[in-house]
Order: C-alpha cells, then structure tokens, then sequence
C-alpha cells in the first residue's frame, strides 16, 4: 500500500454539527505524520496521535492547551486511504456530514500516489481491551484488538439494538473500495427518541436532519448495515490515532461498543506498539 500525499492545500468551508459556519484546510507537509495546527493565528502544530486525545469525551475529540477539535474520527478515517504527511487547521467544530465521505470527496481530486514509498504498519505487542463499566444488551460491551501478522487490519462488528436486533459483521482493509463504502455510512439515530426532536429542529434551520440514519424512517434492514457500517469508520477513525505516522495492523473486535471504548483501546496501547520490519 502506497502514501498518499496533497499536491495542494485543500479548503472545506460548510456548517458544523451545530449549523455554524465551519471550515477546515488540509495543507500538504514536509513534516511526517499528521499534525494539527491548534492555534490559527499562530503557527502552532501538535503531532495528532494518542497523547492529545480527550478520553472523557464521547466523541473522538484532540485537545491541546486550551484548543479542541471534535469528531476527529470522521478526518481520522482519511488516513486508512495511505494519505500521509499533511498539517489539519480548523475551527474547533468542523463541517459537519454525518459521515466522512464528503471529506475525501473533497480532497481525493488533489491527492497523489507516492510510488516511492509504501505505509508504515505498526503491531502490537500483546492484545489491548477496554471494557465498557456498564452492559448492553445484558453482555459485556468492549473494544478488543489483538496483535496482527500481516499488513491489515480485520474488524469484527457485533450489535444488538432494540428493535434492530443483533448482527455481526467482519471487514477487512486495506480495501479501497470498502473504505469508501463505508465512509458513505450515516452517523446512527439513537435512541429513536431523538427523531421527533431532530426533525422539529430542522423547522428552525438545524441542517443534519437527513444526515442521520433512522430506523422510524428507513426501516430496520437498511438501519442494520448503516449502522455497522458507521461502527466500522468510528473504529478506523479512531484507530488512525494509534501511531503517530503509520497504521495499525492486527484484528479488532467491538460488541455492543463505541466510542469511550475505542478511546480507551487507543490511550492503553501506547507502550504496546513495535513497527513491523517486514
């Protein structure tokens, strides 16, 4: 697998999650890895990673100093395309889709094969778990990623939803045409509850009504695959964080999880990652 790099910088102007005016820019980098700009009147970077993750957030969020970005995971997702050595500027909320597709819509026009080099991969040295304090579905709900042998990253996805019901799903990447597929997937409508209120609010201008899956309008079927679909570009996004300028190979199992857990894997691993050699 091949890096990615931007030819150019890359401007993404529309509303947050919010409905506030947002942007963000990707600027191509001499420097290695990801950085975040966190202060934009200054030049400012923090190297993105695991060291400036939130973890009582319940959302993927970077804080450094006094700065913050939210919803890091639909940009994070980004880095299992091979894009590489780029500068991320943006205001505290970015644009807002509901997923991360429009992101790499976006930049993908601007981006370059790097046929010289080929991604760093990253293993564990044993196996990292983080366990939700509290049960769904009366099991265990947690994020578990065990050491990889190969250049890949498998995930296997269980969900049980009321209504929904339970499913299990398995991936495996890199896979590009996959990836995009499942940077398409709606962030999930749940509790049902919420669909009358998100509904109502898009009367007074709130605009991510549509960006949202919900089972009260689009059936249980098609809310299944979304929302396991979604599950997987959380936990790539996620993962993105876990080396500083490579990705993470090994087998990922997520039951009944979500965030706080991916963000606890990401925060327990640091002393258990060894680049691979081969």
């Amino acid at each position: 697998m091949n890096l990615v790099r931007l030819t150019e910088k890359v401007t993404l102007e529309a509303p947050d999650f919010w409905g506030r005016k947002a942007r963000i820019i990707f600027h191509p980098s001499k420097l290695k890895g990801w950085w975040w700009k966190y202060n934009r009147n200054k030049d400012n970077f923090v190297k993105i990673g695991p060291k400036i993750v939130n973890s009582k957030s319940e959302r993927v969020r970077l804080k450094y100093k006094k700065s913050k970005l939210e919803i890091f995971e639909h940009i994070g997702i980004l880095r299992w395309f091979g894009l590489c050595d780029l500068v991320i500027e943006s205001t505290p909320w970015p644009p807002y889709f509901g997923r991360a597709f429009e992101y790499w819509e976006t930049i993908r026009p601007y981006c370059q094969i790097d046929q010289s080099r080929e991604v760093d991969w990253y293993d564990l040295i044993r196996p990292v778990e983080y366990v939700l304090p509290e049960q769904r579905a009366n099991r265990d709900a947690f994020t578990k990623i065990y050491p990889g042998r190969q250049k890949s990253l498998k995930i296997e996805v269980t969900i049980n939803y009321p209504i929904l019901g339970g499913h299990f799903m398995q991936f495996s990447f890199p896979d590009n045409g996959l990836l995009e597929k499942i940077s398409k997937a709606r962030t999930q409508g749940w509790p049902m509850s919420l669909y009358l209120l998100s509904k109502s609010a898009s009367f007074f201008g709130w605009p991510h009504h549509d960006s949202i899956i919900w089972i009260n309008r689009e059936g249980r079927k098609k809310s299944i695959f979304e929302f396991i679909n979604h599950r997987v570009a959380d936990i790539l996004g996620s993962l993105s964080l876990a080396c500083g300028d490579g990705l993470i190979s090994g087998r990922v199992v997520s039951v009944c999880s979500g965030h706080r857990a991916d963000i606890g894997v990401i925060t327990k691993m640091d002393n258990s990652i060894e680049r691979r050699n081969e």
